[in-house]
């Protein structure tokens, strides 16, 4: 509305004085455009109520998105009342001021809300062409009202092309996205899939596949599957299947195996080919499986299964005097050259002498240099009877600074302070228990 006033050199009056508001409401066949609440962005008057009829082109529906849609709240308990500022009185079933939208043309079509307060409400969509919206306020606290803007939509995906998807179409607001089945993954062009590959595996055992398996795998492919098993376990990699481009250069596409979940953690190998690689076992409780493929040769791909298994050796050493060997679902004892296990399995004792012409000889070194920070030293065969005649020194070097506490069972024993018999020599009676603790960082103890 214009309104224009004039007013004469000859004559003067008294004028005039006029009350304006704005209207609100009424029917708006547009396909685009936006809807306020009177007087916004000021507060709006109140008991007010403004009703809109939306009408957008046949064959599409209406979209609403919000724009303005505030309410500032000031809690004033201590005095036992509330005072709301902001845009739209708020009560929790609306019941003063509020926006009320429906899906159709009137008052009885299918409700879609009924909003007020501060929490500005989500993407509208109707079912149809029409739209139906009423704003009420009562005659208490005014607020600034709502801002929002209507659309047609069109839905995408009810075309016979299903929006051009090659699985799912899902419909948004103004737009639409593509989207793939459990198990495939959006390609390069947002609208195909493929088989989906990688991801966090948690299972003690299960089996990992090249991407379309058992098709050809597709080009430009990286995945990642990280394996990860409880604490105390290790994780084996069989390959039951293996074709992939390339030879022992593996320029091409290949599967690399890591322990450990990093792409510079422990590398076990990186293989291509046709050559099935061996099982592998992690060295800890993770592993990491990388398969690339570049933008040429494309082969079958590879299946592996993979299991975990408790590693018994990663705690005290399985109760094993030297060597402890994790196996598949147990493990077993191994001694060092010169020494065979004992019958218990897990110590190690002396491999008998054998004979060669007049000499006798002893298989197992009696003549060490340690240097590990602890660690134990049995006489020969023990924990049996030690063979007669057998003369052995150990030499114990610890870090400059730091002492040696040797505490030992014996028959006899002399421990030097220096590393040759030239120092001074100490005796001890037999079938006592001693702790000994030397000032200087290297002892030599002699049997």
């Amino acid at each position: 509305m214009w309104i224009e006033f004039r007013s004469s050199s000859n004559w003067v009056g008294k004028g005039f004085a006029a009350i304006y508001e704005a209207i609100c409401g009424g029917e708006i066949h547009k396909n685009e455009g936006q809807i306020q609440s009177p007087n916004y962005p000021d507060d709006y008057r109140p008991m007010k109520e403004c009703v809109w009829k939306i009408t957008v082109s046949e064959n599409y529906n209406v979209g609403l998105t919000f724009q303005a849609f505030e309410l500032y709240m000031l809690s004033m308990a201590s005095y036992g009342m509330e005072y709301s500022f902001g845009q739209i009185e708020r009560h929790d079933n609306c019941a003063y001021d509020y926006l009320e939208i429906r899906d159709g043309t009137n008052e009885n079509s299918p409700l879609i809300g009924h909003f007020c307060g501060y929490d500005k409400p989500e993407d509208i969509r109707s079912t149809s062409n029409t739209l139906w919206m009423k704003f009420v306020s009562d005659g208490t606290v005014n607020k600034a009202g709502f801002a929002a803007n209507f659309f047609k939509e069109e839905d995408e995906c009810a075309k016979p092309d299903n929006g051009g998807c090659e699985q799912r179409c899902v419909n948004t607001l103004g737009s639409y996205q593509c989207a793939c089945d459990p198990g495939y993954e959006l390609g390069p062009d947002k609208k195909s899939c493929e088989a989906a590959c990688g991801g966090l595996l948690t299972k003690l055992n299960g089996t990992i596949t090249t991407p379309g398996w058992p098709k050809e795998y597709p080009p430009n492919k990286n995945c990642v599957w990280q394996v990860v098993a409880p604490t105390q376990y290790r994780i084996s990699m069989k390959f039951e299947f293996f074709e992939l481009e390339g030879n022992e250069v593996c320029k091409y596409d290949y599967v690399e195996i890591r322990s450990g979940l990093s792409s510079d953690s422990k590398l076990h190998g990186k293989f291509c080919g046709t050559e099935v690689p061996e099982v592998i076992t992690s060295q800890y409780n993770n592993m990491r499986i990388e398969f690339r493929s570049d933008n040429t040769v494309s082969k079958k791909g590879f299946k592996a299964h993979f299991f975990s298994d408790k590693d018994e050796c990663s705690k005290d050493n399985g109760g094993c005097q030297h060597e402890c060997i994790n196996t598949v679902g147990s493990y077993v004892c191994q001694c060092r050259n010169g020494f065979v296990l004992h019958e218990n399995k897990h110590d190690c004792k002396e491999d008998p002498p054998r004979l060669t012409g007049a000499i006798t000889v002893g298989t197992a070194e009696c003549e060490q240099k340690i240097h590990s920070p602890n660690g134990i030293i049995t006489s020969p065969n023990w924990p049996d009877k030690y063979p007669s005649r057998k003369e052995c020194t150990w030499e114990i070097s610890a870090t400059p600074g730091q002492r040696v506490k040797l505490s030992c069972e014996f028959n006899f024993v002399v421990i030097l302070n220096t590393l040759d018999s030239k120092g001074q020599e100490e005796y001890f009676s037999p079938d006592r228990l001693y702790y000994i603790i030397v000032a200087i960082h290297k002892i030599c103890t002699k049997f």
